[in-house]
């Protein structure tokens, strides 16, 4: 993307944007064309003084510098999500929204993980549900309505509309409107032709959510054509097949995909976590052997070598993950396992908003507390955070799947479907 100083002339920022923030030392200079000369070469400094001008609550001069950057590089990630969290601190939630949307759009467009749009939008529909989609529905129609840009380097409006319809679908899903959620996200492919087989993925685990096993392998089966070892789309396969009961060809579906893919670290760490909720704890651990050192993912390594009775090497590997904070939320699971329950139950309760509800459920139910780990559950089986299908194959919570509470909750839902 090109970029040049007249765009910022013609925009009339050259007073007040500039004298708005203090700037890292080395966009510093004696002239004002110098200085943007230096910023258009690395925007991303800018964003950085943004961040922190953000996090010491000075919502309005980072939003000044997100601007500038906005104008240098319409397309920045970085800087569209840090602006989108300026406006909620703000509280323009049509800005927020605008802002996530497009990150939304251009992450997925780009295959990078990156959850922060689509938590923040959760956060926002949770507190003004029909505010947010209505909202959302709104940008949608004026986006649609603006001139289609004829430069072919700039596909903005194309990212906003679709990225606005990817939120608008995953609002709807927060709210369980399946077939809203799955309308918006078959619109968003005529936007982002490029994103249909990440975008199937969003479909398949739609339906999942919704009980709907079918439809969620009949979608992930036309990602998966479209791109054979899309990562997205085998673990919305692997998710649909294991929750319908099929573990074992979920684990065949898997093992399938393993010639010929260029990230087989993520199909080894799927198959360890089939394996697990099978109970085959060893066959898990041998899985998680092949995924390469970086990607390994420690606490369920630890957690399998508890569960198939090595004591010394969870230990060992569980240990390894404690931080030094006492306060670290994040250390719960791993205290659990350890056999300091009671700490581990300190630690959710002195911080009981920085947890969900299934996450406490497993905590107290290693704890040895079955009945608040089944009340914890059956909340967030309510408000849809966890499925209940996924529950036989929890290795954290598979000792609550026969309580009685739990057996009706998975009838009713039944009855729903």
């Amino acid at each position: 993307m090109k970029h040049s100083l007249s765009i910022l002339a013609a925009m009339g920022v050259a007073g007040t944007l500039w004298a708005s923030a203090t700037v890292p030392t080395k966009f510093q200079a004696q002239d004002y064309a110098s200085a943007l000369t230096q910023a258009v070469q690395n925007p991303d400094s800018l964003i950085d003084r943004a961040y922190k001008l953000y996090n010491d609550g000075k919502a309005e001069e980072a939003l000044k510098l997100c601007n500038l950057v906005g104008v240098l590089d319409p397309d920045n990630i970085n800087n569209l999500n840090l602006r989108g969290f300026v406006y909620f601190q703000l509280g323009d939630t049509v800005k927020c929204i605008n802002d996530m949307a497009r990150t939304h759009a251009l992450t997925l467009e780009s295959r990078l993980d990156y959850s922060d749009p689509q938590d923040m939008l959760v956060m926002l529909v949770r507190e003004r549900p029909a505010e947010v989609i209505g909202a959302v529905s709104k940008e949608i129609t004026d986006a649609k309505m603006l001139p289609m840009v004829e430069d072919d380097d700039d596909e903005s409006n194309d990212y906003l509309i679709g990225g606005l319809l990817l939120t608008r679908g995953g609002l709807q899903g927060e709210l369980r409107n399946t077939e809203e959620e799955v309308g918006d996200y078959e619109e968003a492919m005529i936007f982002l032709p490029d994103s249909k087989s990440a975008i199937y993925s969003l479909i398949a685990n739609a339906y999942s959510r919704a009980r709907d096993y079918e439809n969620a392998l009949k979608a992930a089966d036309k990602g998966l054509e479209i791109s054979a070892y899309s990562p997205d789309c085998i673990q919305a396969k692997m998710l649909a097949l294991r929750n319908s009961g099929k573990p074992g060809e979920a684990v065949e579906f898997l093992e399938s995909k393993i010639e010929g893919n260029p990230d087989t670290d993520r199909i080894y760490s799927n198959i360890a976590v089939v394996k697990g909720g099978m109970k085959d704890y060893q066959g898990a651990i041998e899985a998680l052997e092949k995924v390469s050192p970086e990607n390994r993912e420690v606490l369920r390594e630890g957690i399998l070598y508890a569960k198939a009775g090595n004591q010394e090497k969870a230990t060992e590997l569980l240990t390894s993950l404690l931080t030094d904070d006492p306060d670290d939320i994040g250390n719960a699971m791993q205290l659990a396992y350890l056999g300091r329950a009671d700490e581990a139950v300190a630690l959710i309760e002195k911080h009981p908003e920085d947890s969900e509800d299934w996450y406490k459920a497993a905590i107290y139910t290693l704890a040895g507390d079955r009945e608040k780990g089944v009340e914890y559950l059956l909340k967030a089986v309510d408000d849809g955070t966890y499925s209940i299908d996924n529950l036989p194959y929890d290795i954290n919570l598979e000792s609550l799947a026969s309580d009685p509470r739990i057996k009706l909750a998975r009838v009713k839902l039944q009855k729903k479907k």
